[in-house]
């Protein structure tokens, strides 16, 4: 099982994901990676919306530079894999990022350059 995507024009790491809300709307987006996000999932109130997802909780987050910025977390499903996961994520910009904590368990590889390779494969002995 591999999943891919590619370093855009910006040497932006980038894949593609397939989310579906609880109403059964689903969206095909374009997610950056970021390594420094420790969350799962970060999507723009506008696809939250779209989605029909209902918001759980709120509060502040403090971003690498120091900024602080509010936040909405959302359940949703993204597809992996071929299969819907439930996960939890936060609205605080207009990028969707993709974290840390959904690439748990996973090694991700990355071919700098503008076109290159981006792949995500599950770790053998993974918990």
């Amino acid at each position: 099982m591999i999943l891919r995507g590619i370093v855009n024009t910006d040497c932006e790491a980038r894949l593609r994901l397939r989310l579906r809300g609880f109403n059964g709307a689903s969206a095909d987006v374009e997610a950056l990676i970021d390594t420094g996000y420790s969350g799962a999932l970060s999507l723009p109130l506008q696809v939250a919306s779209q989605l029909g997802l209902i918001p759980r909780r709120g509060g502040v987050i403090f971003l690498a530079d120091g900024t602080s910025v509010n936040y909405v977390s959302f359940g949703v499903d993204v597809e992996w894999y071929s299969n819907y996961r439930p996960i939890v994520a936060s609205s605080f910009g207009d990028d969707i990022v993709i974290g840390m904590g959904l690439l748990s368990g996973h090694a991700l590889m990355i071919e700098a350059t503008v076109g290159g390779a981006v792949t995500i494969v599950p770790l053998m002995n993974a918990s």
